[in-house]
């Protein structure tokens, strides 16, 4: 699994294993600058960029936006 984000607002995620994009969010107000894993939790953590001030938890379990 690899995820991305950029200038787009955007969150992705991709399966390595399908070759294709599991899920794309787009809650963020500004450009995706950090992205981090929970190795004890299938989650996935997002930051926005400055305008955005936002640190957003996604599950990788359901697919949604936990916060």
């Amino acid at each position: 699994m690899v995820a991305t984000g950029g200038n787009d607002n955007k969150l992705h995620v991709f399966s390595l294993k399908k070759m294709s994009t599991l899920v794309e969010w787009a809650d963020h107000r500004a450009a995706v600058k950090a992205i981090g894993f929970n190795p004890s939790d299938p989650t996935i953590i997002s930051g926005g960029g400055s305008a955005d001030r936002r640190l957003r938890v996604f599950s990788l379990h359901t697919l949604q936006l936990l916060n």
